[in-house]
């Protein structure tokens, strides 16, 4: 029990206001054993842990954010109500409340396992192969081939494209992963216990020249690979740097700020994404033609201290880069005649006036 609490009763009843419910129900939860782990950070003011269901034999993940004076901003839950407020919400902080003092920098906490006299049984008893086919016969390899070419035109948009990609090889399997998840970094045992951890993080996630190669190359496809997406993760970039840049300088980090830093936000339905998605083909090949160039996909570039990158179109030989920008506000409307009366653009033209 913590000697001093440093979460408030009352800020956890303002966080569930007209949802008292929920609160009796994590305590419930609480005193009935389901919280099964803690892990704060008294430096970034968060809290993570597994709580048990109540009704089935399945756990669920919780994360509670707080400012710097312990009053909550947000929480989440992978449970079916986890995106507003839920009981295991509740269950988690006053568990926090209890077990957390002013004195405590970290906290790692963990419900004993218990032994059970189960039955193992095998996968295939568990679940039994169902007696359905949806084809008269099986397949051709030459027909799996051309419908996954068919599904690839629309990018990765349908996941049943990812289900039909062919394996990687062994070779390149060997190698990964190449990057290293800052998320269960920072939840790692070692971080908790280390005495300089902003020390410890740049020693974790330096690369060398040779790791800064082959995670460009292992990326390649960007949106479309899913080691593209885990490299980027928690990671600045080109595209979250400025966002970053002016919550630093505001002194201000919203929720919204990490959700971007994740990559949870889904922004494939904006029609100023689907434009620049629809012609960022157009405008490699029009360079690839005026340039008489060949512009060759690439992945992620980070820099040596590991949590720095950047994802370019494409490159050009070994020291130039493409990066196809077709901004939506231009779709009605000439380009060239908007930039000649732009100041945010630099032109160059010849005696004739071309560009």
């Amino acid at each position: 029990m913590a000697s001093k609490y440093v979460i408030k009763l009352h800020d956890i009843m303002a966080f569930f206001k007209d949802e008292e419910k929920l609160v009796s129900k994590g305590e419930n939860a609480v005193e009935s054993g389901h919280v099964n782990s803690l892990v704060s950070d008294a430096d970034l003011h968060l809290i993570r842990g597994k709580v048990h269901a109540s009704m089935k034999d399945r756990q669920y993940n919780v994360e509670v954010e707080f400012d710097s004076d312990w009053v909550i901003q947000s929480a989440t839950c992978n449970c079916p109500r986890g995106q507003l407020r839920c009981h295991h919400m509740a269950a988690l902080i006053l568990f926090a409340r209890d077990n957390i003092s002013v004195t405590d920098k970290e906290c790692v906490w963990s419900k004993p396992k218990q032994v059970r006299d189960s039955e193992v049984k095998k996968l295939s008893d568990l679940y039994p192969p169902k007696d359905h086919r949806s084809t008269a016969r099986d397949l051709t390899e030459e027909e799996i081939k051309q419908f996954r070419q068919k599904l690839s035109v629309f990018d990765g948009s349908v996941g049943f494209s990812w289900l039909l990609s062919e394996e990687s090889d062994q070779e390149e399997n060997a190698g990964s992963p190449i990057t290293v998840d800052i998320e269960s970094l920072i939840f790692h045992e070692d971080y908790v216990t280390a005495d300089y951890k902003l020390r410890y993080l740049e020693d974790q996630l330096k690369v060398d020249d040779e790791s800064i190669k082959l995670i460009a190359e292992q990326t390649v496809g960007q949106q479309s690979n899913p080691r593209w997406l885990l490299a980027r993760k928690n990671r600045l970039t080109a595209s979250n740097f400025s966002a970053v840049i002016a919550a630093c300088g505001r002194q201000r980090f919203p929720p919204s700020l990490f959700k971007r830093l994740l990559g949870t936000y889904n922004m494939e339905h904006l029609k100023a994404i689907q434009w620049g998605n629809m012609h960022e083909k157009e405008g490699i090949q029009s360079l690839e033609d005026s340039l008489n160039v060949k512009v060759v996909p690439t992945g992620i570039w980070l820099h040596e201290c590991g949590y720095l990158g950047a994802s370019p179109d494409g490159l050009v030989g070994e020291n130039d880069i493409v990066e196809v920008k077709c901004p939506y506000r231009y779709r009605d409307i000439s380009l060239l005649d908007d930039i000649k009366s732009s100041r945010n653009y630099i032109i160059v033209s010849d005696e004739d006036g071309n560009i």
